[in-house]
């Protein structure tokens, strides 16, 4: 609709970058694509929030770490902590969730700094999106 009221040049722009953008997205396989779970998903809602964590590793058979919070609004901070095989930790990272939970739930994705058996997070904090909102 909007590439009919552009000129024949800004048109080709515009089917280029698309179709780079699909090809792209073709070639990386689609969103999240790279990722394969390895254990079982660990839920932690000591904080407020409900957090998932799912321990897996990436295309290069790297440690990574997806998952999901559940909660009211904002973007969330979470505490990822690297557990040992007795579920004690052994490393904390914190993680900026780039999504904001304004659907009740924001996914993210991460390489452990330190890899571990399996993870358990917690929310560590919540950036407001309202203006002037303590």
């Amino acid at each position: 609709m909007a590439a009919a009221a552009c000129s024949g040049w800004a048109r080709h722009a515009l089917r280029a970058g698309l179709a780079a953008f699909l090809l792209a997205g073709c070639a990386a396989g689609g969103l999240g694509a790279g990722f394969t779970a390895t254990g079982p998903t660990i839920r932690d809602g000591s904080s407020g929030y409900v957090v998932e964590t799912t321990p897996g590793k990436d295309a290069q058979g790297r440690a990574m770490v997806s998952g999901y919070v559940y909660g009211r609004g904002g973007r969330p901070r979470v505490l990822l902590e690297s557990l040992d095989a007795n579920g004690s930790p052994i490393a904390q990272q914190l993680v900026y969730v780039d999504q904001d939970m304004s659907a009740g739930h924001a996914y993210f994705e991460v390489r452990p700094n330190t890899p571990g058996v399996s993870y358990r997070g917690r929310v560590q904090s919540v950036q407001s999106l309202f203006n002037g909102a303590p």
